[in-house]
């Protein structure tokens, strides 16, 4: 049996879990453990709370969180807030207490002033029967400041072009959240891990 958890290396041990037994969310991290507290805040003032019903930052406190990086009070003043750790990830909370990450802070896409989640288009681009692998980044634009492009590539024995790929992806999403472009590759950059590897795609782009 695989049991989703998380934790952070400046945390000793998980932050959250779904239990072993009881009911379990698949797609979750789980509940807090016991003795955590965990909230999130908002994606663009970490001083307020995220708005109702909202993704925000998930943070938590616990006996697990370090006391600070070593000689280092100016990365310890970015990083806690209030006495809980942030920990650049966005997620949501659902009412039974499971979370669920959406993406991280520093893969969002600022389009106009809003936030664009990657994972949220990367999820619709794998709903194409053709699509194998997607990943989603933001480029310059001169208007907006950044716009989603998309990079896939496909199963193989599916034929399918970059601008029918764009045409099917684009009316699904929301204004701010339509690609530029949609461009199919042989592969995509992949950690020593072999997960797909967004910051070597932005620094192969130029980015």
């Amino acid at each position: 049996m695989v049991i989703e958890g998380y934790g952070l290396t400046e945390s000793s041990g998980v932050v959250s879990s779904n239990p072993y037994e009881a009911m379990s969310k698949i797609g979750t991290i789980g509940q807090p453990v016991p003795g955590t507290h965990v909230k999130l805040l908002d994606k663009e003032d970490p001083s307020r709370p995220a708005p109702e019903g909202e993704p925000g930052e998930l943070v938590f406190s616990g006996p697990q969180v370090m006391r600070g990086y070593w000689n280092r009070p100016d990365a310890d003043a970015k990083v806690f807030v209030g006495g809980y750790l942030r920990t650049g990830d966005v997620a949501t909370i659902d009412d039974d207490g499971f979370i669920a990450i959406v993406d991280r802070m520093k893969d969002m896409i600022a389009v106009g002033g809003f936030k664009v989640f990657p994972s949220q288009v990367e999820d619709k681009l794998y709903q194409h029967e053709a699509v194998r692998e997607a990943l989603v980044i933001g480029i310059p634009d001169t208007y907006t400041g950044e716009k989603p492009k998309a990079f896939v590539t496909l199963n193989i024995g599916t034929d399918v072009t970059e601008e029918a790929l764009l045409q099917w992806l684009n009316p699904q999403l929301g204004k701010h959240e339509r690609c530029v472009a949609v461009a199919i590759r042989d592969s995509l950059p992949k950690t020593m891990i072999g997960k797909l590897d967004r910051k070597a795609l932005r620094a192969e782009e130029g980015v």
